[in-house]
C-alpha cells in the first residue's frame, strides 16, 4: 500500500493540469494572505471554488462570512496558528441554506480547503475522494479510528491524516492529500491505476 500511495502522489505531480490548478490556488492565497480585504477574499474564494469544485453558489454570503470572521473573530490569527476552530467557523454561520430543508449548509470540505491553502502545514484537506481512500485503508486494517463521522471532526480528521502520514511515510499533509485524493479517484473509477484492484 505504501508503494500505491507513493504512486498516487507522484501521479498528482505528473498531471500538468491538476498541478496547474493547485498552483493557481496556492499562489492566489500566497499573494493575498489576509482576509480583512474583501477583494482579496473574493479572489481567493472564486479561484478555490472554481478550480476545486466546492460548488458554493452564493458568493456574496460566503465572502461576507469570511470577511466578518477576519474582522470580528480573528480568523487570520487562527489560520496562522493552525487552530482548528478556523475550520468550524468557516463551515457554518454563513446563512446559506439548502432549498429543500431550509437548513444552513455545512461547507466542511470548502472550509478544510480554505484553511489548507491559508496554512498548508497545519490543515489537511477533506473531500469525497479522500474519504473514500481513508475508509478503504480502514477496511483493509492499515489504520484505525472509531467511526466514519470522525472524518467530519477537524481534530479527529487531522489525527487520522497524521496516522496515515506515519504509517505510510508520507512527508506532510500536502503529500498525504495528493496520495489519498488520487487513490480515492481510483477507487471511484474516475482515474485508474493500471493493474491495481479497486
Amino acid at each position: 500500500m505504501q508503494q500505491t500511495l507513493a504512486r498516487c502522489a507522484q501521479a498528482f505531480e505528473d498531471d500538468k493540469y491538476t498541478k496547474l490548478f493547485y498552483e493557481a490556488v496556492r499562489r492566489t492565497f500566497e499573494n493575498y494572505p489576509e482576509n480583512v480585504d474583501k477583494l482579496a477574499v473574493l479572489l481567493k474564494f472564486t479561484v478555490l471554488n472554481d478550480l476545486y469544485r466546492t460548488n458554493i453558489m452564493d458568493k456574496v454570503k460566503i465572502v461576507d462570512h469570511l470577511y466578518r470572521l477576519a474582522t470580528e473573530e480573528n480568523l487570520d490569527v487562527l489560520l496562522k496558528s493552525g487552530n482548528l476552530d478556523a475550520v468550524n467557523k468557516i463551515r457554518c454561520g454563513h446563512e446559506i441554506c439548502a432549498r429543500k430543508t431550509r437548513k444552513e449548509r455545512n461547507f466542511y470540505s470548502f472550509a478544510t480547503k480554505y484553511c489548507h491553502f491559508s496554512n498548508p502545514k497545519c490543515y489537511p484537506i477533506y473531500d469525497q475522494y479522500v474519504e473514500k481512500a481513508i475508509m478503504k485503508l480502514r477496511k483493509d486494517i492499515y489504520i484505525q479510528f472509531p467511526d466514519q463521522d470522525d472524518l467530519k471532526n477537524p481534530q479527529a480528521f487531522r489525527d487520522i491524516i497524521y496516522q496515515i502520514i506515519q504509517t505510510f511515510e508520507l512527508e506532510d499533509y500536502q503529500k498525504a492529500d495528493r496520495a489519498l485524493w488520487r487513490y480515492g479517484q481510483h477507487l471511484a473509477g474516475e482515474w485508474i491505476i493500471p493493474e491495481l484492484p479497486r
